[in-house]
């Protein structure tokens, strides 16, 4: 009988030994488990990271461009007032073809309308009456 008590507190301590080794062999199994789902949490943060950047890096180009369509968008306005400030308007160009047409010379036409004198040679060749044609030395140069 004793030796019955033996072989079964033997085998208490053996299963109590097994019951140990696998809850310990449990344990690590769940922690590996876990430092491997981490570090795909960890990998997957890392590639929206890299995706944010990306997305920022696009942002400030596009950013850059709508910068640039707006400075483009200005320029049309910006000729226009320096057209507005020399002062040549439609009435003024009116004027000069209402003259060409009544025959006045090149230089006239220049300095009374205060054009340039391609504009000048521009108008007179466009508007002068056929009564009045040009004179050798008032020819628009080509």
């Amino acid at each position: 009988m004793h030796l019955l008590n033996l072989v079964l507190n033997n085998i208490e301590s053996n299963a109590l030994i097994y019951l140990l080794l696998f809850g310990s062999l449990t344990t690590i199994f769940l922690i590996v488990r876990g430092l491997l789902r981490f570090k795909a949490i960890q990998n997957q943060l890392q590639r929206i990271q890299d995706d944010i950047s990306s997305i920022y890096a696009e942002t400030r180009k596009l950013g850059n461009k709508v910068t640039a369509a707006e400075k483009q968008l200005e320029r049309p306005a910006e000729c226009q007032n320096s057209i507005e400030i020399r002062g040549t308007d439609i009435r003024t160009f009116r004027q000069a073809v209402a003259l060409a047409r009544k025959g006045v010379q090149l230089e006239e036409l220049i300095s009374t309308c205060n054009l340039t004198r391609g504009e000048a040679e521009l108008i007179m060749v466009l508007h002068r009456d056929r009564e009045y044609p040009l004179k050798n030395e008032e020819k628009p140069q080509s």
